[in-house]
């Protein structure tokens, strides 16, 4: 299972609860365990699977972002995000009311940027749109009141 795997299967358990993890320990689907700890700007939570293991970075809704939140994503304020970095950077945002309305409004953010849309799928619940900026890519998944953010190299 690839990085992104891990990540996404972690990601999904957590947005399929509906809720924030509470702290302790927790149980994952497909074998990962969890750790979850309290910090200062939400939640940190540490899932393994043998010597497979994903970080997650919890940021709780604020209007702005706190000084650690990292300055290459886009922060959406007053909803909850969680991040995470290994060789590519993800994020997700949970509890959307209108998920069409933040992909529109990040794929206007990402253009003026400089990204380019190099191509638009859909795939059951999830609508992607894959970006490309020099050497990396940023692909963006949408749906089910929820929103995931991929950066990694192109």
């Amino acid at each position: 299972m690839t990085v992104q795997q891990r990540e996404f299967v972690v990601f999904a358990a957590l947005t399929a609860a509906g809720k924030d993890p509470d702290v302790g320990r927790i149980r994952i689907k497909r074998g990962f365990h969890a750790t979850v700890e309290d910090t200062p700007t939400g939640r940190r939570l540490v899932a393994q699977r043998g010597d497979q293991h994903v970080v997650l970075t919890r940021y709780s809704a604020t209007q702005k972002p706190p000084a650690s939140y990292p300055n290459d994503l886009p922060f959406v304020p007053m909803l909850t995000a969680w991040l995470t970095a290994t060789d590519h950077v993800a994020a997700t945002w949970v509890d959307i009311t209108s998920p069409d309305e933040l992909a529109a409004t990040l794929t206007a953010r990402f253009v003026a940027e400089g990204w380019s849309a190099e191509s638009a799928l859909f795939m059951k619940r999830w609508k992607i749109t894959v970006f490309r900026h020099d050497t990396m890519r940023r692909t963006l998944y949408w749906g089910s009141r929820q929103l995931l953010l991929y950066d990694s190299p192109a």
